[in-house]
């Protein structure tokens, strides 16, 4: 996901613009990820709002990859995305 992040950013920005996207995109969805998602969350939400965040982020980063016209990325990462993260709430369960 971050990776895809750093290739949405650079390849849609110029300049400047392309290292605040490259790099502050994947820095907002790794604290996110890291304050609510991990395992070992400051602050875990139940697993309803987990799963709604988890599947948030895949789909962005998804959308953010085909529109850095990379549809062939964006089609796997959004799939395996979210069926890793909806098999991981039946998991935990």
């Amino acid at each position: 996901m971050l990776i895809g992040l750093v290739y949405w950013g650079f390849t849609v920005g110029d300049g400047a613009a392309a290292w605040v996207l490259g790099i502050g995109a994947p820095a907002i969805v790794a604290v996110i990820w890291g304050t609510f998602i991990a395992p070992k969350a400051p602050r875990p939400l139940s697993i309803p709002f987990r799963v709604s965040i988890e599947i948030d982020l895949f789909v962005l980063t998804a959308v953010a990859l085909w529109f850095a016209d990379a549809p062939a990325a964006a089609i796997a990462l959004g799939v395996l995305g979210v069926t890793t993260s909806l098999l991981n709430a039946v998991i935990q369960d």
